[in-house]
């Protein structure tokens, strides 16, 4: 009778642990990454949730707006944008769960998700450096939201993994499990500036690559030009401003750089052109 007990309590207790960690998200209560990305092992939700329930073709949309609401496909170093997830399915489900994270080209977790901004829904980190938006509790809408800074200049196209599911509320078995969602967002060296929103190439710079030395010639009128240049932290190491003839060249010297790449911002007139240099 004994033995009976403490087996029965034994099961119980592995059953309560699966749930809670089912309702409280994967990386939270279990430190799994269950998104389908690279780098970890080949197992999505159906380790837990076998895909046995009613609830037919279950998605995950993801959403990315900029500061105005626009949705967008590619991101500018630095600036804050809203990563909105979306899970749906046929049938009737009790409701939804989730788990997402940001990779750069070399799966390393790419910006920094800041807060939340709908219930149920919870960010989590593991010992990887890996950060995660994903369910905290049974959202009923299917809609998880988070703030998300994008990365520092220079880090390139990042993805966002993310898998959905749609759950029963009564056991694991009974729930159904998304494919694996990708969406790219590529880099863009746009200047956020508001009176610097129109990118242009009036401007050739050369040569390329160079020892910090170069010149730019301008294909353009005559006028006032600032020309920055640009670590890949983002940080101005040199800025020069100067007046340019029409068609004419000016030397830029910063011969101090250290040898790596740059991006060089040009602005003139209420435009600019970004352009990348190697430096040797």
């Amino acid at each position: 009778m004994k033995t009976k007990f403490l087996a029965a309590l034994f099961v119980g207790a592995t059953l309560m642990f699966m749930l809670q960690s089912v309702s409280g998200g994967p990386a939270t209560y279990t430190g799994k990454d269950r998104t389908g990305s690279p780098g970890v092992l080949p197992s999505d939700c159906t380790l837990c949730h076998p895909n046995q329930g009613a609830f037919s073709n279950p998605q995950l949309e993801i959403i990315v707006k900029n500061n105005l609401g626009t949705v967008v496909s590619s991101y500018i170093p630095g600036n804050t944008y809203t990563l909105e997830f979306v899970v749906s399915s046929g049938g009737t489900p009790v409701g939804y769960g989730m788990q997402a994270v940001v990779l750069d080209s070399s799966n390393n977790n790419a910006g920094d998700m800041v807060l939340t901004s709908t219930p149920n829904t919870q960010l989590a980190t593991l010992a990887n450096g890996r950060e995660f938006i994903e369910h905290d509790g049974t959202s009923l809408d299917g809609r998880f939201v988070t703030t998300w800074e994008a990365p520092m200049l220079g880090t390139g196209a990042v993805t966002i993994y993310g898998i959905g599911i749609a759950v029963d509320g009564v056991s694991t078995s009974g729930d159904n499990t998304s494919p694996t969602t990708q969406l790219v967002l590529t880099e863009s060296f746009t200047n956020s500036v508001d009176l610097l929103d129109l990118e242009t190439d009036n401007f050739d710079i050369f040569p390329i690559p160079n020892d910090g030395s170069f010149k730019v010639k301008n294909r353009g009128a005559a006028g006032a030009i600032t020309i920055d240049v640009l670590d890949l932290q983002g940080r101005t190491v040199y800025s020069e401003s100067a007046m340019v003839d029409g068609f004419g060249t000016h030397s830029i010297y910063c011969k101090n750089l250290i040898p790596g790449t740059y991006m060089i911002t040009i602005k003139s007139n209420g435009v600019q052109q970004t352009q990348q240099m190697m430096v040797f």
